[in-house]
């Protein structure tokens, strides 16, 4: 699945860096951004909060608190934390963050599953329309970091 970013400010910042840097000068600066971005998912994901820093739906069958995080945390897949699984991957052009493929149980958190009775857990910042739903004080981490090679 691919998502665009339609954050209208941070997207007019970064067309300005990228008119001022080449490709390999940008990737510093995605890789910062993507890096900053799987710092928060996981962060809420091991608090047990969506992207909105809103607690998760209760699971039914709590599980064993976290040593890590002191929490109970409920995004997990056959002993493996999801949080464990962010990823992101930058380049020149962009910057990528999810979850590694191989958690086919990210999907089913980040959107629920009705026919099992699984509300959905959102953890990446993306709205059931597929579109991205970056919060306030996200775009903001994303701005700054622009700001920061912009000078």
């Amino acid at each position: 699945m691919t998502i665009e970013l339609n954050t209208t400010p941070v997207i007019e910042a970064l067309r300005l860096l990228q008119s001022q840097l080449s490709p390999a000068g940008m990737q510093p600066v995605y890789h910062e951004i993507g890096n900053t971005l799987a710092h928060n998912i996981t962060l809420n994901l091991g608090s047990g909060h969506d992207f909105h820093g809103m607690p998760f739906a209760p699971l039914k069958k709590p599980r064993k608190t976290d040593k890590g995080f002191g929490t109970s945390v409920p995004l997990n897949d056959t002993r493996q934390h999801i949080y464990n699984k962010i990823t992101f991957n930058a380049d020149g052009t962009g910057v990528t963050v999810g979850i590694l493929e191989d958690t086919p149980i990210g999907r089913t958190h980040q959107f629920g599953a009705p026919s099992k009775n699984i509300p959905a857990r959102p953890f990446l910042p993306i709205n059931f329309a597929g579109q991205v739903d970056l919060p306030a004080d996200w775009s903001a981490d994303i701005m700054r970091i622009i700001q920061a090679q912009i000078g």
